[in-house]
């Protein structure tokens, strides 16, 4: 019951606005929600409003509850051992992204929802928002040909990206680092574009900006500089105080500290990385992330055989067509709700069994894809050398799917 757990997806489901949509409930109803951390769940519940069972044992809410759905929304190497569990109690699992800290982890949950007869999705916001559908209609409706070269740049802010930080994700065990935790929903998309499946990946990252300084503390509230720190974060006062309701309050039962010191250097994620990609179809991928800019976007370009189409960072796409002196600029307008409608998106597909994506949300084999790229970079990383998905067992055949020669 976390940010994402009761911000996204239990506010969502009861369409709370500028989270779900009122019609939600005529479809589905919030049953049960569960933490561990007791004063998390009274939080939640407090805010949600509504009867609704709460738990702080996960085996209890399995055992008692009867629902049809479970949404996974702890921290992430948890994600496949609470899936199983859910698959062997005959339950389906909305995943958020991403789908697990390893290849490994993925292909355990992937197992268990088949040998249930249950589904797995994972919820990749990122194909969900209008414009990111919009670019992946326009490259799979070949307005600039075969696709050929890829560039893709995120740069978060010193608000946004600090706080990874702060956080769990901190420590590499809990996210798998920004490649897998931030990057995921990137690769997820990129994969969806490019059609392919990633077969080499060069790699290079490390932490250059969050490294220990002399002056700093544990956490901000304790700090002795933070009139001098310009990444002090009051967490007491953020949602009009839910966060200390949520975290600070609830301290003393699991000892987690949402206001980490971001200079700790017990950190060990990297807060820049630079990713070279090559798909099975010819693609390349060149991709980037950064975690302390003095502003936030996300930048692309997608270069093909007839043409060339720029996402440069606003709600507008700029569309070149090959040999022509012309330019096409198409804008696109955020949907309602968080990610830009992709949220709620995500919800509507699951909820309403309605979906206006080209293509299917994200399965498990495909979130599978997108934790693969991922672990290709930071094992490229770490040996410093160029990694094949053949490392990681290659490409997961899909049961009922014939090879092909």
């Amino acid at each position: 019951m976390g940010n994402r757990g009761l911000g996204a997806f239990a506010k969502g489901i009861l369409g709370f606005p500028g989270k779900g949509l009122p019609e939600f409930k005529k479809y589905a109803r919030l049953v049960a929600i569960c933490d561990a951390n007791s004063v998390r769940v009274k939080v939640a519940r407090d805010e949600l409003k509504t009867d609704v069972a709460t738990y702080t044992d996960y085996g209890a809410m399995l055992k008692d509850a009867d629902f049809d759905i479970l949404v996974v929304a702890t921290p992430d190497r948890t994600h496949a051992d609470v899936a199983v569990k859910a698959f062997e109690a005959g339950k389906n699992v909305v995943c958020e992204k991403p789908l697990a800290t390893s290849v490994a982890d993925c292909d355990r949950m992937i197992a268990a929802a088949e040998a249930n007869g249950r589904w797995l999705r994972a919820a990749q916001n990122m194909r969900y928002g209008p414009y990111w559908q919009k670019l992946k209609a326009m490259i799979a409706d070949g307005a600039i040909g075969n696709l050929k070269l890829v560039t893709f740049e995120e740069q978060l802010d010193t608000s946004h990206g600090a706080d990874y930080f702060r956080r769990w994700h901190r420590d590499k065990r809990n996210s798998g680092g920004l490649l897998l935790h931030k990057a995921s929903h990137h690769f997820d998309w990129l994969n969806w574009a490019i059609d392919g499946h990633v077969s080499r990946v060069s790699a290079f990252g490390d932490t250059c900006f969050y490294v220990p300084r002399e002056k700093r503390g544990t956490c901000c509230r304790t700090c002795d500089y933070t009139a001098e720190c310009p990444f002090y974060f009051d967490v007491t006062a953020i949602w009009d105080g839910l966060y200390k309701r949520m975290y600070v309050d609830g301290e003393q039962e699991d000892n987690y500290v949402r206001d980490g010191c971001v200079w700790d250097p017990e950190i060990n994620i990297e807060d820049r990385v630079a990713m070279i990609a090559e798909y099975d179809n010819g693609v390349k991928l060149n991709y980037t992330l950064s975690c302390f800019n003095p502003y936030e976007t996300v930048r692309a370009s997608f270069i093909g055989d007839a043409g060339r189409i720029d996402a440069p960072g606003d709600r507008h796409i700029h569309y070149y067509p090959m040999h022509k002196r012309e330019k096409h600029v198409i804008e696109i307008l955020p949907g309602v709700g968080g990610h830009g409608g992709s949220d709620t998106a995500i919800l509507k597909s699951i909820i309403m069994e309605q979906d206006d994506l080209p293509s299917a949300p994200a399965d498990g084999y495909q979130a599978r894809h997108a934790i693969l790229v991922g672990s290709m970079a930071n094992k490229a990383i770490a040996e410093k050398r160029v990694v094949t998905a053949e490392e990681f067992g290659g490409r997961p055949k899909r049961p009922g799917v014939r090879s092909t020669v």
